[in-house]
């Protein structure tokens, strides 16, 4: 059978699919090295940050409920300001 021909463009848009779905050093980032079910739930968090339903709490006092959290679920959890910066990025 014939190999089916591509063209250039069908070659650039199969590595910029390519690329995107791996991160620019290599590394995943900490939050998607945690299992689904927990990146679920942190997620679920920030979404509600966003929308304010923490009141006033601070990005610092959040982050640290977050490495408390994961600590006690064993995970993987970096600092206060990686978790600040995470929960108030912009997708």
């Amino acid at each position: 059978m014939a190999k089916a021909r591509t063209t250039l463009a069908d070659a650039l848009h199969a590595a910029a699919i390519e690329s995107q779905a791996k991160p620019k050093s290599g590394l995943l980032p900490w939050y998607r090295r945690l299992p689904p079910d927990r990146l679920a739930e942190l997620e679920e968090i920030r979404d509600r940050w966003e929308r304010g339903e923490f009141g006033r709490l601070t990005q610092c006092e959040a982050a640290k409920v977050i490495q408390a959290w994961g600590a006690e679920h064993g995970l993987d959890i970096p600092k206060r300001l990686t978790i600040a910066r995470w929960l108030t990025r912009k997708p």
